[in-house]
C-alpha cells in the first residue's frame, strides 16, 4: 500500500500525461494500482477540472502541485516525479560499444589526431609549441 502522498503524486503525474499515453487508462483501474478507491481520485481531480483550461494550463497545476508535495517535507517521491515531468532529472544508462577497426582504419585515426595536436598546439603568432610530429602517436 502506498502512503496517501506517493499515491497522489503518482496520479497527478497519471493525470498530467496524455490519454493515449498512459499505461493504465482508467480510473478505475488507477484506483486499484494506488489502492485507494475510485471516489479519492475524483476528490484529488476535483481542482483540476476547472472548466475553461488549456492543456498546458492544467499540466502546470499538475507540475505545481507535485511541486507543493515535494517541497512539504520529506515526500522524495513526489520531487521525483517533478522532477522528472520537467525534464530536470534523466533515467541515465550507460551501453557499451564493440567496435573493430583493422590497420588502415588505425592508421588513418593515428595521423588525424596527430594533424589536430599540431593544429591545437600552435600559437598565436604562428610558431609550434609542440614538436611537428608527436611520439606518443608515432608509437
Amino acid at each position: 500500500m502506498l502512503p496517501k502522498p506517493e499515491a497522489k503524486a503518482k496520479f497527478y503525474v497519471w493525470l498530467g500525461t496524455p490519454e493515449d499515453e498512459r499505461e493504465v487508462k482508467t480510473k478505475k483501474e488507477l484506483s486499484k494500482v494506488l489502492d485507494v478507491t475510485e471516489q479519492t481520485l475524483i476528490e484529488w481531480e476535483k481542482p483540476f477540472r476547472k472548466s475553461g483550461l488549456t492543456d498546458e494550463q492544467r499540466f502546470k497545476n499538475v507540475l505545481d502541485t507535485l511541486y507543493e508535495l515535494a517541497t512539504e517535507g520529506k515526500k522524495t517521491t513526489a520531487a521525483e516525479l517533478y522532477l522528472k515531468a520537467t525534464g530536470k532529472l534523466v533515467e541515465k544508462t550507460e551501453s557499451k560499444v564493440s567496435v573493430e577497426l583493422n590497420a588502415d582504419q588505425i592508421e588513418r585515426i593515428r595521423r588525424e589526431a596527430e594533424a589536430r595536436v599540431r593544429e591545437v598546439s600552435r600559437g598565436g603568432n604562428g610558431t609550434s609549441r609542440l614538436p611537428t610530429e608527436s611520439p606518443l602517436l608515432l608509437q
